[in-house]
């Protein structure tokens, strides 16, 4: 090929970049070569919160790390008033009851991270907790107000105070859209009742004698499969000094027993407050290492007791 012929070639090269990157000048030549910017990075989805992290330690869940739900049995007292989230406890306040019982209910307390807490009524979705709306670190309770659904909504988690300290199972007070609901629970949503004793607490409301009592710590006994030892309930009850619960002066209310003249689930109340009579219903929990139930009673003037019971075997 001759020398003119390749400065033709060359001439027709040059002109062709010009043409498509619009960049030449007539005198100067090509311009510099554009690089096509960098691809945007990938979209990532943060990855799910971790199961099996361990939770806070100073509260009471059964055992439970994240990713387990506690399976709950719940009482609750329908239409309490309230004021700012918290139920307003008083004779006029509790005086619908008979209270509802869910000795079977689906509801559940999902653990996805710590400090994090979806309590599910029965399958329909509940409310979340998140540790900003942890009202109260008090030394019993982890106390949330929740907004979510608009009105306030309130949760409460014991925690491990030397005292009221259970392994396996849990228990907690509910108050949402006018209903004071108490709950227990274990880990999965049943088990057997394994042989041997179960010991732990009750917890619940009791209106005596013009009186509201909380009765939170409340001994409880239970026999399990096979076992002679005889169920019973020993309540004490606490005053609320200002809507605080005051442990410090503990009044004795009797003992829940089984009532002889009824059915197996028919009790009564023994002790200075006679004609107290209802229900105590348990079911296992957590393999059957935890036992949990409920118990309502009414006295033939209108007083009314009621509550749960969490239990840890021997």
């Amino acid at each position: 090929m001759g020398g003119n012929q390749r400065r033709h070639h060359r001439l027709a090269a040059v002109l062709a970049a010009c043409l498509l990157l619009g960049a030449c000048d007539e005198d100067t030549g090509p311009g510099p070569v554009v690089s096509p910017p960098p691809a945007p990075p990938p979209i990532t989805t943060p990855p799910p919160p971790p199961s099996g992290e361990a939770l806070p330690s100073q509260l009471m869940l059964a055992g439970a790390v994240t990713g387990d739900v506690i399976g709950a049995t719940m009482i609750c007292a329908p239409e309490v008033g309230s004021f700012g989230g918290s139920p307003i406890l008083s004779k006029f306040s509790i005086d619908r009851i008979p209270t509802q019982i869910y000795p079977d209910s689906r509801s559940g307390l999902s653990l996805p991270e710590p400090y994090l807490y979806l309590f599910d009524d029965n399958g329909f979705g509940g409310t979340s907790y998140k540790e900003a709306e942890r009202l109260v670190d008090g030394p019993l309770f982890d106390t949330h107000i929740s907004t979510e659904w608009g009105e306030p909504t309130r949760l409460d988690i014991p925690h491990y105070d030397g005292t009221v300290d259970l392994d396996h199972a849990t228990f907690g007070m509910r108050f949402e859209y006018g209903a004071l609901c108490f709950f227990a629970g274990g880990i999965g949503w049943s088990a057997p009742i394994l042989p041997g004793t179960y010991r732990g607490v009750a917890d619940g409301i009791a209106f005596m004698n013009g009186i509201v009592y909380r009765l939170y710590g409340s001994d409880v006994v239970v026999g399990g499969e096979a076992s002679a030892v005889e169920p019973a309930v020993t309540l004490v009850g606490h005053e609320f000094d200002g809507g605080i619960l005051d442990t410090t002066r503990p009044v004795a209310l009797g003992t829940i027993r089984p009532d002889p003249s009824g059915p197996i689930t028919s009790f009564f109340l023994d002790g200075a407050t006679a004609g107290f009579k209802g229900t105590f219903n348990v079911r296992g929990a957590t393999e059957g290492e935890a036992m949990v139930g409920q118990f309502a009673l009414n006295h033939v003037n209108g007083d009314v007791l009621f509550g749960v019971v969490a239990l840890d075997r021997d």
